[in-house]
């Protein structure tokens, strides 16, 4: 919708990724990891001093400061960082959805999509969108800004015409790595067959390793259909629908 509505109104359009979010963000609580031998033994070559804390297994013990990649609550903490930096900037989050953040109105309105650390800056005025990308770098540095017309946004390629006022939405790369890791071979003229709702009850439960893979196989297109190709979304539900009904079989049984 983002997209859609900086298409309509000639908008310029910025995005760029943050290194490290998660890093920026404090840790709430007492959190200890363990770290393996191997890490501890580079963390003590860069400085001597840790070698004091070194286990009989050469493993070290150490409070996390910052949200680090991995914890269940880091990436909480990371929005709500984020969140307060845009708001000193002046950015206000939507009642509706909270990833999406507005600073100002009509045509001095600037809009800012997130996606954990991936931005999408939008506003019609080419200074305001400068004046936000540069505050931005003042908090997070070394963000790699995309300008221009064309943008690879969460494996979606965005591609503006202002003349036309449109934004096209294709997923071409995501597509051929897809079809290449299932060695997909032919065409189809649809999504599914006739027969796509007939399903055998009587069918026998998928060992442990096939169903991770096909679990796999549906979100991984379900991905696709939610983004590049609404086409796919019936097939794909049916398919994520029957996913869920055999997970429970399994839990049954």
């Amino acid at each position: 919708m983002i997209a859609a509505i900086a298409a309509e109104e000639g908008r310029e359009v910025v995005t760029g990724d943050i290194p490290g979010a998660y890093l920026h963000a404090d840790m709430s609580g007492d959190v200890y990891i363990i770290l393996p031998s191997e890490v501890a033994a580079i963390l003590v070559d860069m400085d001597d001093r840790y070698k004091d804390y070194v286990e009989g297994d050469g493993t070290i013990t150490v409070k996390l400061l910052k949200a680090l990649y991995g914890c269940v609550e880091s990436a909480k903490l990371w929005y709500e960082h984020l969140k307060a930096k845009l708001e000193e900037l002046d950015f206000i989050p939507n009642a509706i959805d909270p990833c999406v953040f507005n600073m100002g109105k009509g045509d001095d309105q600037c809009t800012i999509g997130i996606y954990v650390d991936d931005l999408i800056v939008t506003a019609k005025d080419s200074k305001i969108v400068e004046k936000v990308t540069k505050n931005i770098d003042y908090i997070f540095n070394g963000i790699a800004w995309t300008r221009g017309t064309k943008h690879n946004y969460l494996g979606m390629t965005l591609t503006f015409n202002r003349q036309k006022k449109t934004v096209s939405v294709c997923m071409n790369k995501y597509i051929e790595e897809l079809m290449a890791k299932y060695e997909v071979v032919g065409k189809s003229k649809t999504p599914c067959g006739m027969d796509l709702f007939e399903i055998e009850d009587k069918s026998e439960l998928l060992g442990k390793d096939e169903k991770e893979a096909y679990h796999s196989a549906v979100a991984s297109i379900l991905f696709l259909a939610k983004r590049a190709r609404p086409d796919l979304l019936l097939t794909v539900s049916f398919c994520r629908r029957e996913s869920i009904n055999l997970q429970n079989k399994i839990n049954e049984s």
